[in-house]
């Protein structure tokens, strides 16, 4: 079954050894320490929630790839009644935690990166997509929490990122048969040390590109274009999952 219980999350976090420190100091034990263990905590009244049977519809959901059910913080949005069970649930979890629900990063960038991988796909005929959705049935199957970092440290704001130390930004660094090596930096990724993934989304430049994609235009430049191009007429651009009518000028109708 891909829904998991809290006792299974706190077992599972016990066994985490991030390089953690808060004031100076080094945290030997998130279980213990006191603002550690409130991001622990939080995140199994979460999976309780997932469990009670009165929340089931608002907190589950089936899997678009597997028809099993699942967390609806693994769920990639079908449908426009999907994106408003995500707002139930957000509301939901503040209600019952009084703090931030740390599973709803990953719930927020699966269905971007959903997008986004297949945009790129159809534009560069590459296969990102479909390890894409390998790696969504593996979080689903063990019901991992998916943290994700998504700040940049800015740096000097006067310059553009690849004027920076090129420390404050992720790049990549290496690229090797079994995937790619990066470097840098990210900020504010909320409860990463009690997650089991994290996703890390790169910097300005390339989120413009990323953004540019949810509004019917490539996600990346065509033909080493700098500019992408603009669908005419009464186009319309299938992201994945969602079929999209556009505007003349390439946004939304």
């Amino acid at each position: 079954m891909g829904i998991k219980t809290d006792k299974e999350y706190r077992e599972r976090v016990a066994k985490l050894k991030p390089r953690l420190f808060m004031g100076g100091k080094k945290v030997e034990k998130i279980t213990e320490h006191p603002v550690t263990r409130g991001v622990i905590d939080a995140t199994a009244r979460v999976y309780e929630l997932t469990m009670d049977p009165e929340h089931a519809d608002i907190m589950t959901a089936e899997s678009h790839l597997t028809g099993e059910p699942i967390s609806r913080a693994l769920h990639i949005h079908q449908s426009k009644e999907d994106l408003f069970k995500r707002l139930d649930m957000a509301r939901l979890s503040s209600q019952k935690l009084g703090t931030c629900n740390y599973r709803c990063p990953g719930n927020e960038m699966l269905p971007s990166l959903a997008a986004t991988t297949w945009e790129i796909d159809h534009d560069k005929g590459t296969q990102y997509h479909g390890r894409f959705n390998d790696y969504m049935r593996y979080v689903q199957e063990h019901d991992l929490v998916v943290s994700g970092s998504v700040t940049d440290p800015k740096g000097d704001r006067s310059k553009r990122p690849l004027e920076q130390d090129p420390d404050l930004y992720i790049r990549v660094v290496e690229k090797r048969a079994d995937g790619i090596v990066v470097n840098g930096a990210k900020q504010h990724a909320t409860g990463a040390y009690a997650a089991d993934e994290t996703l890390v989304l790169p910097e300005r430049k390339t989120m413009r590109w990323l953004s540019w994609s949810r509004t019917g235009r490539p996600a990346l430049p065509i033909s080493g274009s700098t500019t992408p191009s603009v669908p005419s007429g009464n186009a319309k651009r299938t992201f994945g999952f969602l079929e999209i009518p556009l505007t003349a000028s390439g946004k939304p109708a």
